[in-house]
Parts: C-alpha cells; sequence; structure tokens
C-alpha cells in the first residue's frame, strides 16, 4: 500500500502554501543525474491514451493530467532527480509535447515495435502501461516473463467482464491483453476501490499487489468562479437555456440515459418545475434513445451537446441547476468530481466507485428506479438550502482530488515497484 506522502504534501486536502509556491517557480534545466550522482532512473510510460480516438475519452484525458503535472512539476514531486520519463508513441503519431518539458521526452515507436521490448533496451527502471484496449505491447513477452523490469499497470475498470453481450469488442482486448499480464506485472494501480474490489472478487487478484491512486479534477478549469456573462455566452453558443438539468456521459447503455429520461418525464409531470434536460457526450446519440424521447413527448426540453471543449464544459456544469448521474457502472467517474468542483448539486446513483468518489457531496439514490431518481431530483430543485448545501460540500469533496496528489502517489509506486525488484 501507499504510505502517506511526506515532503509538505497534505493526504487530507490539496498542498499546503509553501508547496503551491514549489510548484509554481519555474524549471528549465534537465536533471540527468540524482542529487547522489546516479543517473536518473529512466521511467516507461505508455503513451497511447495521448492519441488517435482516446484523446476525448477519459482514459486519453487522464492519461494527459497525469503527464502534464509530471511535465510541469517533477523537479517539485521528484526533489532528488531520482527519475527521468519517456513516454512512448506508436508509429508517426504526434502529440502536443511542451518545450520546456527537458526531463520527459517522447519516445516513438518504429512500426511493429514492442513497447516492452524497447522500453528495456532503453534501459528503463519500471515500465508503466495504460492502456490495454489498444496495446502497444505483446501480452504474450510479459506473460512469459521476458521482461525483466518492474512493470505496473494502470487498471480504470474491467467493465466489458460484466457487460460482455454488449461490450464484445472490449471483452476480446480485456481478455487478450490485460488479463494473461496481472499475474506477471509487480504492481497494480487501481483508480478506485470499486475497481479493486473488482479485481480481487472477479479475477482472484491477490490484493496486496493493488494500489489505489485516485483521478484528480483539473482545478484550474473545473470551478465556481465564472462570470455570468461567460455562462450565458456558453449556453447562447450551443443554442441552451436556463434552468436545466445535465448529465455529461458517452452515449452507452451501461450510462443509462434512458432511466434519466423516464425520470426528467416524471419530474415534469409534477408540473412544479420545467428545466430542460442537456444531455452532452460523444458520438451519434442512439436511435433507441431518440425514440423513447419522442414516445414520452419530451422532445421540446431535451437537448444535445457533442465535442464540448473543457473550459465550456464547466461552464455548462456551472450555470446547470443540477447535475444527474445514473450510471449503472463507473470504474471512477470524473464528472461527478468536475460537477461538484464547479458547485453544482448532483443527484447520483449509488452503483460502483460513485459512493467512493462522492462521498457526502451528492444526493445519492439507492434503487435503479426512475420514480426514486427523478423524486430525487425534484427534492432538490424544490429546496433551495439543500442545493445551497450541496454546493457548499460538493466543492470541498472536490478539493481533495489533486492531480499533484496522483503524480506524487504514483512516483511512490515507482519507486516501490524498483526497490522490490532489488
Amino acid at each position: 500500500m501507499i504510505p502517506p506522502d511526506v515532503d509538505g504534501v497534505n493526504e487530507t486536502g490539496p498542498p499546503d502554501p509553501g508547496l503551491e509556491a514549489a510548484r509554481a517557480s519555474p524549471h528549465t534545466v534537465t536533471k540527468t543525474t540524482s542529487a547522489h550522482g546516479g543517473p536518473a532512473m529512466l521511467v516507461a510510460l505508455d503513451g497511447n491514451p495521448l492519441i488517435g480516438g482516446h484523446v476525448a475519452r477519459g482514459i486519453g484525458r487522464t492519461t494527459r493530467r497525469l503527464l502534464e503535472e509530471f511535465g510541469r512539476f517533477l523537479p517539485s514531486l521528484d526533489p532528488y532527480g531520482s527519475f527521468r520519463l519517456n513516454y512512448y508513441l506508436p508509429g508517426d503519431q504526434t502529440w502536443g509535447h511542451p518545450a520546456d518539458w527537458r526531463h520527459i521526452a517522447p519516445r516513438r515507436l518504429a512500426p511493429g515495435e514492442d513497447l516492452l521490448e524497447a522500453a528495456q533496451a532503453d534501459g528503463a527502471a519500471v515500465i508503466h502501461l495504460t492502456d490495454y484496449f489498444h496495446p502497444a505491447y505483446e501480452a504474450g513477452r510479459l506473460a512469459a516473463g521476458q521482461v525483466h523490469v518492474p512493470v505496473i499497470v494502470t487498471v480504470r475498470d474491467i467493465i466489458p467482464l460484466h457487460f460482455p453481450a454488449k461490450k464484445q469488442r472490449g471483452f476480446g482486448r480485456l481478455t487478450r491483453a490485460l488479463v494473461p499480464i496481472l499475474p506477471a506485472v509487480t504492481r497494480i494501480i487501481a483508480i478506485s476501490e470499486a475497481t479493486k474490489r473488482d479485481l480481487v472478487g472477479t479475477l482472484r487478484v491477490d490484493p496486496d499487489r493493488i494500489d489505489v491512486v485516485y483521478h484528480g479534477v483539473d482545478h484550474d478549469v473545473f470551478h465556481d468562479r465564472y462570470p455570468e456573462d461567460e455562462i450565458e455566452n456558453t449556453l447562447s453558443r450551443y443554442g441552451l437555456a436556463r434552468p436545466y438539468i445535465l448529465y455529461v456521459a458517452a452515449f452507452d447503455s451501461r450510462k443509462n440515459h434512458g432511466l434519466l429520461v423516464d425520470a426528467f418525464q416524471h419530474l415534469s409531470r409534477r408540473g412544479r418545475h420545467k428545466p430542460y434536460l442537456v444531455l452532452v457526450g460523444p458520438g451519434t446519440v442512439p436511435a433507441e434513445l431518440t425514440s423513447q424521447i419522442k414516445r414520452l413527448g419530451v422532445s421540446d426540453r431535451v437537448k444535445f451537446a457533442h465535442d464540448v471543449p473543457a473550459d465550456d464544459l464547466a461552464r455548462m456544469y456551472r450555470g446547470a441547476d443540477l447535475f444527474a448521474f445514473p450510471s449503472l457502472y463507473e470504474g471512477f467517474g470524473n464528472p461527478v468530481l468536475e460537477a461538484m468542483a464547479c458547485g453544482t448539486p448532483v443527484v447520483a446513483l449509488a452503483t460502483s466507485s460513485v459512493p467512493e468518489v462522492a462521498g457526502d457531496g451528492a444526493v445519492l439514490v439507492s434503487r435503479n428506479d426512475y420514480g426514486a431518481f427523478g423524486n430525487a431530483m425534484a427534492h432538490v430543485l424544490d429546496n433551495p438550502a439543500l442545493a445551497a448545501d450541496l454546493r457548499r460540500r460538493g466543492m470541498m469533496r472536490a478539493r481533495d482530488f489533486t492531480w499533484w496528489r496522483t503524480a506524487r502517489q504514483t512516483l511512490d509506486i515507482y519507486r516501490y515497484a524498483i526497490a522490490d525488484a532489488r
């Protein structure tokens, strides 16, 4: 398990002011040797989620934020200069590498070159795998014991094992590229206790080999300080109007849009509230969802937005009267934290990782029932004092989740994995 952080990191909240000052100080010199005179150890990070179709999805955004935190603050995260980092990208794919990241470098994989083989040849002290759905590595190489440096894998969820009929491609990729390597890796990073329980209960992984490291929230983007005119301008550009309930999720069956639309109609029939329902997500809206909206007679009140940049999304969160999250299964649940960080009251289904992420900062509905969910939304909209309390508690809860902490704990795991291998 990860021990408490040191060097001024406050594990119950954001970094203290002294550490914030250290984070803000500029640094442009690469340390190729540590403070002890030895060479800095090479971390080989799987950069595959930074490119292609991953970029706009959770795996792409969270991998990018972890790398950005390393890129901007590694000297203060790693004051002894123990590490340098290469992130590995397949083929001729490009990613916007900032010029001042002198201690971090992209490493191109030649066509057919395996990430594990390349990292070993580069002298990596530890390898961190992040993408097992479109792997840049050969699982058999690791499973067969042909990798002789510590390997860490981040597991976000094992959703395809729970929904194999609806996640056939994901099921195949998971069983080919993740399940075979789990016995061979040195450490496993789970992004929630729920994912850890899944790994232990479903795949019989030894819990002592799993470290839980939560994602952070980008507090520079998701906050409650947006001026009212900026919020109104953003809503106008997307053709949206207040009041509205917001849901941010891919149009995937486990995201449970159907229940939310039923709950929304249930709420609207009560007559007291006539909000819009704004559904934000990538991809095509499923035909069955469109049909349901028409059948229930709420087409004029349900709005869609696609490919929304983070800054605009934050303003949408901030402008909403309520954020609804009826998802049936999450490895983490980033939108819940983003909404709370923006000071938006949250009503969510109490499933998988959502209760541990939301804490006491949201109204949690225990039953997957549209009436119960609709009543919970109405209860928040009917009670301004409750909504204000949820805003306060949600923002306090969200402050506990920082990418600084995520990066620091990840570096600690690198150290332990290397030490265990010696």
